[in-house]
């Protein structure tokens, strides 16, 4: 069929194109068609002979054909068309309808709405009606009768509901306990039981609190407990403040069903205010609390600051906050130093006699001999007076071992058969008392009794270190500053005599404060275990070595690391600062942490390069003259503040101008000024080292010019040129500095000077004003100094460039 339509359709071209010459013969060979000798190419396989006038005749067929094709196609486009525009009508015709049949929709719909309108309104002008005869509001004039039946107003009198009866009477709508809301709460818990509302119980009502130093109120849940219909009392609240604290941690849990945290509970509820602390509850039973008070003891000064978020290191005045803490039951305080140096009175030293010194009660030694001897007296006594008050639990007399160990039971002679003896009369034996109040000479001191009276000497008191061992157990613990070892005279004012050798003093829980105990495993080697200074980790662990370590001086900021020259004058040395010996604050220097320019080396504020100091230490030869590093102004005065004016500062130096050997300077401040450039109310050691006058106590003199500051201790040591630059004889020989109690020992009437003031711009931008000179301002010799502010615009030490200048606290 293909090859036909494709030969018909070439010889139409071919008829088309030779229609004149009506050729009469073609023929074909190897699928050439010949038409009198023109060549016409054609898809045709078959090799026979045809005639023109066949093709022609198939030609003529093929468009009568194709013509009736035609024909019928155009009657069914005709058709199709007509069918279409059928349809069309008829869609168009469905959606007429359908528009209509929606408008019909929407109208019945508007007008449903607005019969449902109509409805609302009307239910609303009723409920209007309803709303306005319920209100209680400004009906006090109204008048129960027919007409009112049913309202409701609020009796002016009681406050509360009432309804208008069909008895035409004004009743109650329903009677709400006084309490039982914010809205009506009491004064007391008395106003419940005056209100009659009071049943048998305990019960959670709404108190009102009124604040002592406002005028403010506020209402809180607390418990009243009626006992009877004639008796109440206030039990406390939930424990959210000390103003709702709650009885005990048994209260917090079957009364309020509250969960296990810490909760204010007051021993005292009627006075919770005063007497409320912060206690962890945990079943209903008080674990720990936050050291407050002894009925809040804390666990530890960790879980002080953790838990509690209670602040336990020096505040920025340099007081350092105590809390009620545990002891170690087994430790002596009479003889430690850990709950601070107890003083130590005796009523009457014998006179002319050694032995009379209060040292030996508590030296350690048992010996005989080494025993405290008072005059014939009447009520001799021996009293501790500790720094805080103590909880004594237990006493321990070491009596003379020989015949004169009787003057502790009886008389002021030596009886040898005192061992044997009873001790039943009033001015025998002896009493040991705990008070918050000392002695009256020649009077019982005041406190309560540990125990009852020894009338014998125990028989398991044995001889031992020298000396009999009276063991004394407190009935209960008691509380109190003062501990007291006293012989009673009795009623006949019989003379007695003190003759004992040692006396221990053992507690179970002490107020004071956290040194001790937060840095009892600190020894700074890591983050986690930082001490509180260098001086804190000596104490600590005095074998530490020089180097490394990790502080934290203030709770609130992270530790960091420093360098600690932990032997030096008794070791405990913190290195804060590398003072330049030369800085251009004009133009900058290049310095060897860095490699670049850098500013800010005469008041790096900042901080400059602070690790490099405990990497570095204080090693000459590590440092370029010029480098600056410090731990900053924050961190410098933190330090500084652990201690306050017991703090020393040490300057150590490798020469100065006159003297080809290095020396340490050394400067305690006593009575800080307040920086007036600064506008703080603590004294800015960071600033004070470039400015002398902040040493001063605000009274100095000027002669010629130059301010002669006081209130300072300063102390220079030079030593030669071994470098060794320290006093290396034993720390009982100084003269200049007690490393015991940490102090310079006197002040050698020297004077810091200062003359001049500069302005200059810190690391961070700020201007700050500072002397000419800084410290230590020209003390011993001329040209004494670790700055020298030139208006040209560099510093320099000493007149010199070269110095290395490191700057250490303890």
């Amino acid at each position: 069929m293909m090859r036909v339509v494709a030969v018909a359709t070439t010889l139409l071209f071919v008829v088309g194109s030779t229609v004149a010459q009506q050729p009469s013969k073609v023929y074909s060979k190897n699928g050439t068609v010949h038409i009198q000798g023109k060549d016409v190419m054609f898809n045709i396989e078959s090799s026979d002979e045809f005639k023109v006038s066949d093709i022609y005749t198939w030609l003529n067929d093929l468009r009568a054909e194709v013509n009736e094709s035609f024909a019928e196609l155009e009657k069914e486009m005709e058709r199709k068309e007509m069918e279409m525009e059928e349809k069309f009508e008829e869609e168009r015709n469905a959606t007429s309808q359908m528009i209509a049949d929606l408008q019909e929709e929407f109208e019945e719909s508007m007008a449903e709405s607005n019969r449902t309108i109509a409805a609302l309104k009307e239910e609303l002008e009723d409920a209007k009606n309803h709303i306005m005869w319920l209100d209680p509001r400004g009906k006090d004039s109204e008048v129960c009768n027919k007409a009112n039946l049913g309202m409701i107003r609020t009796d002016k009198d009681s406050m509360f509901l009432e309804f208008c009866a069909a008895s035409e009477e004004w009743k109650p709508t329903h009677h709400e306990p006084l309490g039982s809301t914010s809205a009506s709460a009491v004064d007391s818990c008395k106003d419940i039981l005056d209100a009659g509302d009071a049943t048998v119980g305990s019960h959670i009502v709404w108190y009102r609190f009124a604040q002592e130093d406002t005028e403010e109120t506020f209402s809180h849940k607390a418990i009243c407990v009626v006992e009877s219909k004639t008796s109440i009392k206030y039990g406390g609240g939930n424990g959210d403040s000390a103003a709702e604290a709650a009885p005990s941690c048994a209260v917090i849990k079957n009364v309020w069903n509250r969960p296990n945290g810490i909760y204010y509970i007051a021993t005292d509820v009627d006075e919770a205010v005063e007497t409320a602390a912060k206690v962890r509850c945990e079943n209903g039973v008080a674990k720990d609390g936050d050291g407050s008070s002894e009925g809040a003891m804390a666990k530890s000064c960790d879980a002080l600051y953790k838990d509690f978020g209670l602040n336990i290191y020096a505040d920025e005045d340099g007081e350092t906050p105590k809390f009620w803490l545990p002891t170690p039951t087994s430790e002596n305080v009479a003889h430690t130093e850990s709950l601070g140096d107890a003083q130590i009175t005796l009523s009457s030293s014998h006179s002319g006699y050694m032995k009379g010194l209060t040292e030996y009660i508590n030296d350690g030694k048992y010996q005989n001999g080494a025993f405290v001897h008072s005059n014939y007296e009447i009520n001799p006594y021996v009293q501790f007076e500790f720094k805080d008050e103590i909880v004594v639990t237990d006493v321990k007399i070491y009596n003379r071992p020989d015949n004169c160990g009787s003057r502790t039971f009886y008389g002021t002679g030596c009886d040898g058969s005192w061992r044997n003896k009873e001790f039943k009369g009033d001015d025998q034996s002896f009493e040991i008392r705990v008070a918050n109040e000392p002695c009256d000479k020649g009077k019982t001191c005041p406190g309560t009794l540990c125990a009852a009276k020894l009338t014998k000497n125990p028989a398991s008191n044995a001889a031992t270190k020298n000396g009999w061992y009276l063991a004394i157990k407190c009935t209960k613990p008691l509380k109190g500053k003062y501990v007291t070892f006293q012989l009673p005279s009795g009623k006949a004012n019989k003379q007695r005599c003190i003759n004992i050798l040692e006396m221990e003093i053992y507690t179970n829980a002490a107020k004071q404060d956290c040194h001790r105990e937060i840095h009892s495993d600190h020894d700074g080697k890591t983050m986690e275990k930082a001490g509180l200074t260098c001086k804190t980790i000596k104490d600590e662990f005095p074998q530490s070595k020089d180097g490394k370590y990790y502080i934290k001086p203030n709770a609130t900021k992270p530790a960091f690391p420093v360098y600690c020259d932990m032997t030096k004058f008794g070791g405990g040395w913190t290195l804060v600062e590398k003072v330049p010996g030369r800085f251009s604050y004009r133009y900058g220097e290049i310095t060897s942490l860095t490699g670049e320019r850098y500013y800010g080396g005469h008041y790096p504020s900042q901080g400059f390069y602070p690790d490099s100091l405990a990497d570095r230490g204080p090693n000459p030869s590590a440092w370029w003259p010029q480098d600056p590093p410090s731990l900053g102004e924050e961190r410098m005065n933190d330090i500084y503040r652990v201690f306050g004016e017991k703090t020393i500062m040490r300057l150590w130096r490798s020469r100065s101008y006159y003297q080809n050997v290095c020396s340490n300077h050394f400067l305690q401040k006593f009575f800080p000024a307040a920086d007036v450039h600064h506008k703080a109310d603590n004294f800015n050691l960071f600033h004070a080292i470039r400015n002398p006058d902040l040493w001063d106590n605000s009274n100095y003199q000027l002669h010629d010019n130059r301010a002669e500051t006081s209130g300072v201790k300063h102390f220079t040591i030079h030593r030669g040129s071994d470098r060794v630059c320290y006093d290396s004889r034993p720390k009982n020989e100084w003269s200049w500095y007690n490393p015991d109690t940490h102090t310079l020992a006197s002040n050698p009437s020297r004077y810091m000077l200062t003359w001049e003031k500069r302005d200059l711009y810190a690391d961070d931008g700020k201007l700050v004003q500072v002397s000419r000179h800084g410290i230590p301002g020209d003390t011993f010799s001329g040209c004494e100094w670790i700055f020298q502010f030139n208006n040209n615009g560099y510093t320099r030490s000493s007149c010199r460039t070269d110095l290395q200048q490191f700057i250490w606290l303890k």
